[in-house]
């Protein structure tokens, strides 16, 4: 069986949640301006043409645009936008987070859900982090009250 190697160039980048994790995961190169290079082994080896065609754009932009975006998404969740570039943009442990902050590891996972699910949903455009989170808790607690 082999491992789908997934990759995703700047114009597939949608901001769904699949691309937002895979976007973390490589947060440090994205923010110097490279691109992830694609794992697909093309068998291709000579260097690329350098002719006309092609964009006019520095090679740089498109990273740092990507970067820029999910930055202004995750900034609108404060506190709980960083701790998601924390545990998944810099690697560190969750449960290490959660041990800093004097947090239940629940409670760092349901933050880090909710901010993950701001960033990626139509609903930020519509209401304010602090508004999400607010209608989802009602939401949840309507729910067990109906249990």
């Amino acid at each position: 069986m082999t491992e789908k190697l997934v990759w995703y160039s700047p114009g597939e980048v949608r901001f769904t949640f699949d691309q937002v994790m895979w976007l973390l995961e490589h947060w440090d190169m994205l923010s110097t301006g490279r691109w992830p290079p694609n794992p697909k082994e093309t068998g291709y080896t000579d260097a690329p043409l350098r002719g006309k065609g092609g964009t006019k754009r520095a090679p740089f932009i498109n990273a740092i645009e990507v970067v820029a975006e999910l930055s202004a998404r995750l900034s609108r969740c404060g506190k709980d936008g960083q701790l998601v570039i924390l545990v998944y943009g810099k690697g560190w442990e969750d449960y290490l987070v959660a041990d800093l902050l004097e947090w239940d590891i629940r409670k760092l996972r349901w933050h880090l859900k909710k901010s993950l699910a701001y960033c990626v949903g139509w609903r930020r455009r519509a209401c304010s982090y602090q508004d999400f989170i607010g209608h989802r808790r009602k939401e949840a607690q309507i729910g067990q009250a109906n249990r």
